[in-house]
């Protein structure tokens, strides 16, 4: 087949798109008279689509070379010459826009070789030692992974690596690979060293996770306040953290109720597990202490010191974005901003005491960001309910130990306190101190005790129950607060400054 050319000597005001429209039902002989008149103002691709469809071409991934079907050849267009010339060399045009040639070497799409066949060995052309997988993979169009001369072939949907037998890829027994090189076989995981791991590191690796110092939670360290948890019934990763539970509170509105509680960084376990035991332990003294409007405003009433506070909506959503306060529920929210008026106002007031832990005024830590650092139940009890709350209080005499304010012989044992435990109708709040500190304490709820365990309520997350020994129970006690909502507050002991200790 002869492979017409544009004779650009001669100028006329045809385009080449208007000698195609001339051919009709004429002889191909006219065609050589029309198309030989075409202007060379015409631009070099409107040319080069011209002739290749003059001459039954057609395109390739390569936009500099056509094929002819007819004759089974290849094209290559020679811009400077405005024609297309026999490509002798080249076998196949890959999807890439590569050329492999009859002798088995390699052209990038600009006809560069980049790859050359010698002796039925590729050796590519410009890399520095071996790496003819990953030239080949971009040759056929595969992409790279984690995973050193492991490559992913989409229209196969496989994984592939190159054999040097055959020079060709083949599919590997890889059926997932991560961007930090964790891999997967069949129902088995490994991680990049190759050592077996688990499918939740594995997950984590190619989501990109890493694991904190709290064994089983992750961070993607892109989203601050965001972190996830392996669930091992779904599969699946779950999110959340202050950003997820800020998201979810400011689409929430005050409705009273309290479901669940998850402390924040306001250090008020005390305040929390407080409140959480009262509005499971007595719902209806609860349901009296808060109120909500139809504009979402919420007006907290403090029973011991009879006073009340009105929570905006706004209020409430500055609050939530500080990332600060409990989560779960945002009428807990709402409490907790209550309770920081009532301490400031005492301060700027000069009514707390410092002195008196019986009183519903104690207060002897703070700072100017968070006026609910520390606390005792007790206080937190009697300020919202109103009513007498009993405090068995260790002290640095392990032969004594306090009642309310006065100075009892023995000590918080189980002989001591299980009798106030086994009494259905107390709510108690019991303070332990921190594992591996004799000093710091973290307050809960009390859920039930068998032979060997207590059950506690933490107030970072009331979903879930804390399993303790009752050696190690009775080891960290350092207060027990409770009370049955039988009486009203002892003023003489909740509104006192100073401790009047009885022995």
């Amino acid at each position: 087949m002869e492979i017409k050319s544009l004779n650009t000597t001669q100028k006329t005001n045809y385009s080449a798109t208007a000698a195609l429209t001339m051919k009709n039902d004429a002889d191909i002989s006219c065609w050589g008279i029309d198309i030989q008149n075409i202007s060379e103002e015409n631009s070099e691709s409107e040319n080069k689509e011209t002739l290749a469809k003059l001459n039954n071409l057609l395109k390739t991934a390569n936009s500099n070379i056509y094929y002819s079907k007819e004759k089974n050849t290849y094209y290559r267009w020679n811009a400077d010459k405005n024609k297309f010339e026999k490509a002798k060399d080249i076998k196949e045009v890959l999807k890439t826009g590569y050329c492999q040639t009859k002798k088995g070497s390699f052209l990038a799409p600009d006809g560069e070789l980049i790859v050359k066949n010698e002796y039925n060995s590729l050796q590519p052309q410009k890399e520095i030692g071996y790496n003819l997988p990953n030239v080949m993979a971009s040759v056929y169009g595969l992409e790279k992974t984690g995973k050193k001369f492991v490559f992913l072939d989409k229209n196969d949907n496989c994984y592939k690596i190159w054999d040097d037998k055959t020079n060709s890829f083949v599919k590997s027994d890889i059926d997932d690979v991560t961007q930090g090189s964790y891999y997967k076989k069949g129902d088995k995981y490994f991680d990049f060293l190759n050592r077996p791991t688990t499918e939740e590191k594995f997950t984590a690796n190619k989501n990109g996770y890493i694991e904190l110092k709290t064994p089983g939670i992750y961070s993607d360290d892109k989203i601050s306040g965001v972190y996830y948890k392996w669930n091992k019934e779904t599969k699946t990763f779950e999110a959340f953290g202050p950003k997820i539970e800020e998201e979810k509170l400011l689409k929430e509105a005050p409705d009273g109720n309290i479901s669940n509680i998850k402390q924040g960084k306001k250090d008020d376990c005390w305040l929390l597990s407080s409140l959480y035991g009262i509005t499971t332990h007595n719902n209806a003294i609860f349901k009296d202490l808060i109120k909500v409007d139809d504009n979402g405003n919420t007006t907290v009433t403090l029973k011991g010191p009879q006073k009340e506070y009105t929570i905006t909506r706004q209020e409430l959503e500055s609050a939530i974005k500080t990332q600060k306060y409990a989560t779960g529920d945002i009428d807990t929210i709402a409490v907790e901003i209550a309770f920081e008026k009532f301490r400031k106002e005492n301060i700027e007031n000069n009514n707390i005491s410092s002195n008196n832990f019986l009183s519903m005024y104690f207060l002897n830590m703070y700072t100017e960001e968070n006026y609910l650092f520390a606390g005792v139940p007790r206080n937190a009890i009697e300020v919202l309910t109103g009513k007498k709350v009993t405090s068995l209080t260790s002290t640095q005499n392990n032969n004594y130990y306090l009642e309310n304010n006065k100075l009892k012989q023995g000590k918080l044992d189980e002989a001591t306190v299980n009798k106030h435990l086994e009494n259905p109708n107390n709510l108690l709040i019991l303070s332990l101190s921190e594992e591996n500190s004799s000093s710091l304490g973290h307050a809960y709820v009390f859920k039930s005790q068998d032979k060997d365990y207590v059950y506690l309520i933490d107030p970072y997350d009331t979903t879930e129950t804390k399993k303790i020994t009752k050696e190690d129970f009775y080891k960290r006690l350092l207060r027990v607060d409770f009370t049955d909502f039988s009486e009203p507050i002892d003023e003489t002991v909740s509104k006192a400054k100073y401790l009047n200790l009885i022995k």
